[in-house]
């Protein structure tokens, strides 16, 4: 059994910023400010939408817009920030899970993110019960270096969640 970083690992959905930093890291701030793609509207909206959900947390619809915007203006810590409140006060659905899980496997760089992911998939398979997500976290564990004991574990998991 080789290295579970080596590039020809089967193909799951982990991100290959592991070893090498991106551009893209480098440029963060910038994508935070989304100064390169949000416009005036959208700020304006998203200025609306904060003001809104700081009123009333329980708007389902204007945590899913307010999530949509931050992602198409590219505000990622704010992105994160705001499904961490959004999981708090709904559960979430599995397209929501999908997408959250998918936008923090790319941008892994570090065995912390790794870690944090981990515990994103706990949270998610904990939150919504759904054999792709389920799935998808044996394919990220096994391509982390999960154990076989590790691996038995979570097919447990898998099968008591589901009722088995």
């Amino acid at each position: 059994m080789g290295d579970p970083m080596e590039e020809d690992q089967p193909a799951p959905p982990r991100p290959s910023k592991l070893d090498s930093k991106s551009s893209e890291s480098d440029s963060e701030s910038d994508d935070d400010l989304g100064t390169e793609t949000a416009s005036r509207e959208d700020l304006e909206r998203l200025m609306s939408i904060e003001s809104s959900l700081k009123q009333d947390v329980r708007q389902y619809d204007q945590h899913v817009e307010y999530l949509s915007l931050l992602k198409q203006c590219k505000l990622r810590e704010r992105l994160r920030e705001a499904r961490e409140a959004f999981s708090e006060e709904f559960p979430l659905s599995e397209s929501l899970w999908k997408e959250w899980l998918a936008d923090e496997l790319s941008q892994v760089e570090s065995e912390d993110d790794l870690e944090r992911v981990a515990q994103l998939y706990e949270q998610a398979v904990g939150d919504y019960l759904s054999t792709s997500i389920w799935l998808d976290y044996f394919k990220f564990s096994e391509a982390s270096g999960a154990s076989a004991e590790r691996m038995s574990e979570l097919f447990e998991q898998a099968l008591q969640a589901g009722g088995a």
